[in-house]
């Protein structure tokens, strides 16, 4: 009979894979290696850019107002007679006593000569079609200048300019109620510019009545640039306004010496 197979038993079991140094080394080695493949083969980021400069806008140059421009008789007419007024003065019987002028200078607001307005005891106005009332708000003697108030106006306010700007022999133009004449316009020039314990007066040819005083005083641009108030009594064409620039300074005051006194003495032969 034969003999049967010998079987041989042995404690010895394969060594796991965790346990052998050569074969961790080499993997070591192939993840190392992985590594560096992936990193050289990703592209570099890309470079973050420094924030801007501000950048600074320099600001655009800034036109000049344009120069006014020197207007007709007949535009001035047309552009500044709806703001010109005929006063009507009455006493406290309701007589008319006296006519006189004014302009708007403000809405609702008219100016005037204090000469006119306080000549009676009412007021009306005619500017354009209105017809309306008004009363005395300020009434500054020392200037001759009164400012009314009239409810209800709704004429356009002037433009109010400056006795600086005026040179002798420029060119103006008068517009009032000589006479009670409404609307009536005349032109001239700036014959002198007075002076005087108030100021400096306004000396032009542009022919006047009685009944202008309060009208307006304009130069060719349509700037209201005096307020007309008087004639000297002897002599030709020789009338006076106001200067717009004493509106600014209006108060409530009786007057010292009233500027046509003033202006009589200042050319008054020494």
């Amino acid at each position: 009979a034969a003999a049967p197979d010998l079987v041989v038993e042995t404690d010895d079991e394969p060594e796991p894979i965790w346990k052998n140094k050569y074969a961790l080394g080499g993997a070591a080695v192939v993840v190392v290696l992985v590594i560096i493949w992936v990193f050289k083969s990703s592209p570099a980021p890309a470079p973050v850019a420094a924030p801007a400069a501000p950048k600074v806008v320099a600001p655009a140059p800034v036109a000049p107002p344009p120069a006014p421009v020197a207007r007709s008789g007949e535009d001035l007419f047309a552009s500044l007679s709806p703001s010109i007024a005929r006063i009507t003065v009455f006493d406290v019987g309701g007589r008319a006593v006296g006519i006189g002028s004014g302009v708007v200078i403000a809405p609702g607001t008219l100016i005037t000569n204090c000469h006119v307005a306080t000549a009676g005891g009412s007021l009306a106005v005619r500017v354009g079609a209105e017809s309306l009332t008004a009363h005395v708000e300020v009434a500054d003697e020392e200037y001759d200048l009164c400012r009314l108030s009239v409810t209800g106006l709704s004429a356009p306010a002037v433009t109010i300019g400056t006795v600086e700007s005026l040179k002798t022999g420029q060119k103006v133009y008068a517009i009032g109620a000589p006479a009670g004449l409404d609307l009536t316009i005349s032109d001239g020039i700036v014959s002198s510019l007075r002076e005087v314990p108030q100021g400096k007066v306004i000396q032009t040819t542009a022919p006047i009545s009685p009944g202008s005083s309060g009208g307006g005083l304009f130069d060719a641009y349509g700037r209201l640039v005096g307020i007309m108030t008087f004639q000297h009594r002897y002599g030709q064409n020789l009338n006076f306004a106001i200067p717009a620039d004493w509106l600014n300074d209006m108060r409530a005051r009786s007057a010292t010496v009233p500027v046509s006194d003033a202006v009589t003495k200042s050319i008054a032969p020494q």
